[in-house]
């Protein structure tokens, strides 16, 4: 039993043990648990024809759940009819091309998953999150909209990538991980970082992580992201969590001007 005081008011957590899955008696409890529930919900009457029923349907339609349009191009998101992954396509007239599906990224085996997705602003390029089993741990890949050609470079820990383009294509900013993985540090202290593409990812440049920068000072489970927007001669640092309040900080944008391994300089006002 762990017990956590907050303001003077002491809360008991019985199930903090859970969150390391290197606990003995962990895997054991979870099968049990399973083991429980299935029991009770597998004797429901009428189950088994509802579940079929469910099955049945559930695949027989196309499920699209993002668009986006760059470069005169209209890339979809999507579940074709009997599919069990989304897929990415990208459209030109009437014509429509797969450009992404994680069938085919089975390396080692395994279900993959494409997790997130953003076209640069020209349609030339994709850059792209794929996780194995379930696991949303992405990892960041790039691919060539003409050609279907995915680039030499893959960058890990990107889970919580959110990619934003600049205006000529040259680069993008992400948001990388780097607690280990599966443990409650997993999210904490990440970093905002710049990619120029044809650049080694190892030498990315850290725009932004906790303590770089004096006056803008945030929690570990805060996250930087940089934001851009077509067209705007600014972007925004946002730091976010899962709280609503979140702090903007705005700079002119680096479209047009080298991003060295110094970073961005910062102001110190804030827009919440």
């Amino acid at each position: 039993m762990v017990r956590d005081t907050y303001f003077g008011e002491t809360l008991e957590d019985p199930y903090r043990w859970m969150e390391n899955d290197k606990v003995r008696d962990w895997l054991p409890f979870l099968k049990g648990q399973n083991e429980h529930a299935r029991a009770i919900l597998d004797a429901l009457p009428g189950r088994a024809a509802l579940l079929a029923r469910i099955q049945r349907v559930s695949g027989d339609t196309v499920l699209t759940n993002k668009v986006q349009r760059a470069g005169g191009l209209t890339f979809i998101q999507q579940r074709p009819a009997g599919a069990d992954n989304f897929k990415l396509f990208v459209r030109s007239g009437s014509h429509d091309r797969v450009l992404i599906d994680p069938r085919r990224s089975r390396a080692g085996g395994g279900h993959w998953s494409m997790d997130w997705w953003k076209a640069s602003p020209d349609g030339r390029y994709i850059v792209y999150g794929l996780s194995r089993d379930g696991s949303e741990d992405s990892t960041l890949h790039v691919l060539s909209v003409t050609d279907g050609r995915v680039l030499p470079e893959s960058i890990p820990d990107t889970q919580s990538a959110v990619p934003q383009w600049l205006d000529d294509a040259s680069g993008f900013f992400y948001n990388q991980l780097t607690g280990t993985v599966d443990t409650p540090e997993r999210f904490l202290d990440s970093r905002a970082r710049f990619h120029r593409l044809g650049t080694k990812p190892e030498d990315d440049p850290i725009l932004m992580h906790r303590g770089l920068v004096r006056g803008i000072d945030f929690e570990p489970i805060q996250m930087p992201y940089i934001v851009t927007y077509a067209g705007s001669r600014h972007v925004l640092l946002a730091l976010t969590d899962v709280r609503p309040e979140f702090r903007l900080y705005s700079r002119r944008s680096p479209t047009c001007s080298p991003i060295g391994r110094a970073g961005l300089p910062w102001p110190t006002s804030t827009t919440r």
